[in-house]
């Protein structure tokens, strides 16, 4: 399967689904995870506009190297976060994976971990990926916790190379072989 078939799945699971965004999931809800501290506190982007996450959509959608799915609930069909894996390389059979659970409401009911696992399982299954990265800063327990829970390992830990609020930190490098779960 190629990029512009996989942004036509919809992949299910039990409580979510993910599915390509498109410019019609830009909402103010989505808009104001981006402004919550809480949610941002982890995050490069600490607050937007309306227009800049738009552009920021538009510019995910039409990349040849970027799968940019929404999470949603099943029972409401409420978009409560995304997962992006960008860039991808398919020739070298590699993508960097993060999520964004952004409606706090879902927090601390294994939403987050549910989403990874899902994508992380399709992709496995569907696209010539054999290697998925990420990165987390240190003090980002519970994400740390969590990429340790689906299969992830360190890499490596990157000294004084992420930008975090009060200064210049580390950030921890992760990764998951997919070919354990391409049978």
């Amino acid at each position: 399967m190629d990029i512009s078939e996989a942004r036509k799945q919809v992949i299910s699971g039990e409580r979510i689904y993910l599915r390509h965004l498109t410019l019609s999931d830009v909402s103010d809800a989505y808009l104001s995870w981006l402004n919550d501290s809480e949610v941002t506190v982890f995050m490069e982007t600490k607050h937007s506009t309306m227009g800049e996450l738009q552009a920021f959509v538009k510019e995910r959608i039409s990349k040849d190297d970027c799968l940019f799915f929404g999470i949603f609930d099943i029972p409401s069909n409420r978009h409560i976060g995304n997962i992006k894996l960008e860039p991808i390389s398919l020739k070298e059979k590699k993508a960097t994976i993060g999520i964004m659970l952004g409606d706090k409401s879902y927090w601390g009911k294994s939403f987050g971990y549910d989403s990874l696992l899902l994508c992380v399982n399709w992709v496995a299954k569907n696209l010539p990926i054999d290697k998925l990265y990420l990165g987390v800063l240190p003090e980002n327990k519970r994400a740390f916790s969590l990429y340790k829970k689906i299969g992830f390992t360190v890499l490596a830990i990157a000294k004084k190379s992420a930008v975090y609020e009060d200064g210049v930190h580390d950030n921890i490098l992760m990764e998951l072989d997919l070919s354990k779960l391409k049978n």
